[in-house]
């Protein structure tokens, strides 16, 4: 029975990102200006998604919560780019539900949530912020790292704290494998800044 379940959530939860996975179909235009009906296709399938993921979420299954995240910060970008006509009071709602479920799955151990979630509350809770920069770090998230560093460096959010920060950026910089000589040059930009 439990795996029946199982098994059916899971289904469930790829046809949702599945049904997500949509909206990149009907948005991408290579240069072109997207029409009417394309943008109209792009949300109802969004919209389609997040109603999918209800169901999961009110069961407690952890992995919708982040693809839920997803579907509410791709519409508030949708109406941020091309004006769809959202009210106040749907845009204030899709923000409330965007965070909610970000930290959700952040503190249930995503680590790309961690990093979302750090990113969509950096401007207004920078001490947050830096939690779950350092939180999704501390796991290997590249992109975390390089914020941790900067919050460090700058003091934001976090006790400043040019060396760490120094460290941080010595990783970033012996990781790039296969990085160009700009990535290089800008991580050793990096470190530098933070001894300055």
């Amino acid at each position: 029975m439990k795996n029946n379940s199982s098994n059916r959530r899971s289904e469930l939860y790829k046809l949702a990102l599945s049904e997500y996975n949509m909206h990149y179909v009907y948005l991408s235009s290579r240069g072109e200006v997207i029409d009417a009906e394309n943008l109209d296709s792009a949300v109802k399938a969004i919209v389609r998604a997040s109603k999918m993921l209800i169901p999961l979420i009110e069961e407690g299954y952890e992995e919708s919560y982040f693809l839920y995240a997803q579907c509410h910060e791709t519409l508030l970008n949708i109406e941020q780019r091309y004006d769809i006509g959202m009210s106040s009071d749907v845009t204030s709602e899709c923000l409330k539900r965007m965070l909610e479920y970000y930290k959700k799955s952040a503190d249930s151990g995503n680590i790309d949530a961690m990093y979302s979630y750090a990113d969509s509350v950096s401007l207004h809770n920078p001490e947050e912020a830096a939690i779950y920069y350092g939180n999704a770090a501390s796991n290997n998230h590249s992109r975390a790292k390089l914020k941790y560093a900067i919050c460090l460096s700058e003091g934001r959010g976090v006790k400043k704290d040019q060396n760490t920060a120094g460290e941080i950026y010595m990783e970033i910089a012996s990781n790039l494998e296969h990085g160009t000589g700009n990535n290089i040059l800008k991580s050793r930009a990096l470190y530098e800044n933070a001894y300055r």
